[in-house]
C-alpha cells in the first residue's frame, strides 16, 4: 500500500471510537481526515473539544486542528479548498474573522441537521503547552512534535485563579467601567447600556467566579463548571427589561455581586490589591445609598 495511503487511514481510525454514535458527523470527519492526512505538506492532525474529551453530543461541533509548517498556512489554506468543497454538501463556509481567527476556517455542511465543522490551521510555532490540551486526540503526527507538545502540555501546572495582576486590573477598570454604563443609561442610550451590563458580566464577573483547578472559557459550560449558587449570582444581574430602571438595577446588582464575589478570594490574596475608592463610585450613581464598610473600602 502507499505510504501516504497508510499513513491516511492510521489517521481516520485513530478517530473513529470519538464519533462512536455520532455517524453523520463521523461521514464528514473521516472524509476530511483521510484527505489531510494524505497531504504530506500536512505536519499533524489533532482533535480537540468535546469530540477529543469523550462528552459529544449531537449538537457538538468538531474541531480539526490542521498542524503545518511555519509560514505556511495561508498557503494550504488556500489549496486546501477544493479538498474542503468535496467533503461534503457546504451550507455555509467562512473564516472566524469575528473571532480574530482568519486560520480558522467555519463550514456547516449538510446533514440531517448542519454539522458544524471548524478546521482550524497552526503553524507548528504557533502551538503553545497549554493545559487545556493536555487531552487532545492526536490522529497524524509526523515529526513527533505533537506528542512532545501534548506532554509539555499535561506538565503545565492547573489554573490556580486570576493572579494578582489580574485582579489590580478588574480592580483598577471595574468601577470606571460602571460609571461609564451608568452614564449611558442617563442618557437614555439603553442598546449601550445593555451592551454594557453584559459586558462587565463576561469580562469581570465570570473570571472572578472561577476558581482553582477551572480553566476559563467564557460562558461555556457554566451549568456544570460553577456551583448553582454562583450561577444564581450571575442571573441576578441579567436585566428585567428593556428599560433604563432595569438597566440601572442591573448595574446596582454588578457592583454588589462583584463585592461579593470579590470576598470570596482568599484573604492573603486580596489583601495586596490595591482598591479603588469604590464608595465615591457607588454614592455618584442615582439610587444608590453610601457603601456600607463591608462592601467598600474594608475589603
Amino acid at each position: 500500500m502507499d505510504p501516504e495511503k497508510t499513513i491516511a487511514f492510521d489517521a481516520v481510525e485513530r478517530a473513529r471510537a470519538a464519533f462512536d454514535g455520532f455517524p453523520n458527523h463521523w461521514q464528514i470527519a473521516s472524509l476530511a481526515i483521510e484527505r489531510l492526512a494524505a497531504d504530506e505538506r500536512v505536519i499533524g492532525l489533532y482533535l480537540s473539544g468535546s469530540f477529543a474529551n469523550g462528552k459529544p453530543d449531537h449538537w457538538s461541533d468538531v474541531d480539526l486542528y490542521v498542524v503545518v509548517p511555519d509560514g505556511a498556512a495561508d498557503d494550504l489554506i488556500g489549496s486546501h479548498q477544493r479538498l474542503i468543497s468535496e467533503v461534503g454538501s457546504i451550507a455555509t463556509k467562512f473564516p472566524a474573522t469575528h473571532l480574530g481567527d482568519p486560520r480558522q476556517i467555519i463550514v456547516f455542511y449538510r446533514a440531517i441537521e448542519p454539522i458544524h465543522f471548524d478546521y482550524q490551521y497552526r503553524e507548528l510555532g504557533q502551538l503553545e503547552a497549554r493545559p487545556q490540551d493536555s487531552n487532545v486526540t492526536i490522529l497524524l503526527d509526523r515529526t513527533g512534535e505533537l506528542e512532545r507538545w501534548r506532554e509539555a502540555c499535561r506538565r503545565e501546572a492547573t489554573p490556580s485563579g486570576l493572579t494578582l495582576a489580574e485582579l489590580q486590573h478588574l480592580e483598577d477598570r471595574f468601577w470606571a467601567w460602571c460609571w461609564y454604563t451608568h452614564a449611558k443609561i442617563e442618557r437614555g442610550e439603553l442598546w449601550v447600556a445593555r451592551e454594557a451590563v453584559e459586558f462587565l458580566r463576561n469580562e469581570v464577573l465570570l473570571p472572578l467566579a472561577h476558581r482553582e483547578g477551572q480553566i476559563f472559557e467564557g460562558n461555556r459550560r457554566l451549568e456544570s463548571k460553577l456551583p448553582n449558587d454562583t450561577q444564581d449570582l450571575l442571573e441576578s444581574t441579567i436585566p428585567k427589561g428593556h428599560s433604563a430602571s432595569s438597566y440601572s438595577q442591573a448595574l446596582d446588582r454588578t457592583m454588589d455581586v462583584y463585592l461579593q464575589l470579590f470576598r470570596s478570594i482568599p484573604p492573603h490574596h486580596r489583601a495586596e490589591v490595591q482598591l479603588v475608592d469604590r464608595d465615591y463610585f457607588r454614592a455618584k450613581m442615582t439610587g444608590y445609598k453610601k457603601a456600607s464598610p463591608s462592601a467598600g473600602q474594608s475589603d
